[in-house]
């Protein structure tokens, strides 16, 4: 990572004592509300375009990876959840659009069309607003 950023490790260690401090501020920088696009199919591209880019897919990678540790695992994790509010967001616009029927769970509708886009992404490798 040092060598990507064309700087000495030592620099990067100064400014982040610990990994997890490192991590913890690459993962400041995935806090997003999911801009209104005007459409549920607009917004869900947004998530997909989030997951899509190295550090979004690097964040669900260590959420659900059997070898992300400790802090790290509990930083990936404490990022997903506070992110579960803008995307349930996604699907209070849905409804007052009326793209959404009332009687549909918004929680679970949401995170199912997310984890398939995670599925997409992380397993499949492929580009999730494909066909």
């Amino acid at each position: 990572m040092a060598q990507r950023a064309e700087v000495n490790k030592t620099g990067v260690c100064w400014h982040w004592p610990t990994k997890e401090a490192l991590v913890a501020a690459a993962m400041d920088g995935l806090r997003t509300d999911f801009a209104d696009t005007g459409t549920l199919r607009g917004d869900l591209h947004a998530v997909a375009a989030l997951l899509s880019r190295p550090e979004g897919t690097a964040l669900a990678r260590a959420a659900i990876s059997a070898e992300a540790v400790g802090d790290i695992a509990a930083l990936a994790a404490q990022q997903i959840s506070e992110q579960a509010s803008p995307v349930l967001a996604i699907a209070e616009r849905a409804r007052a659009r009326g793209e959404w029927r009332e009687d549909a769970d918004p929680q679970q509708v949401i995170f199912t069309l997310v984890g398939a886009i995670m599925h997409r992404v992380l397993l499949e490798h492929s580009d999730p607003t494909g066909p």
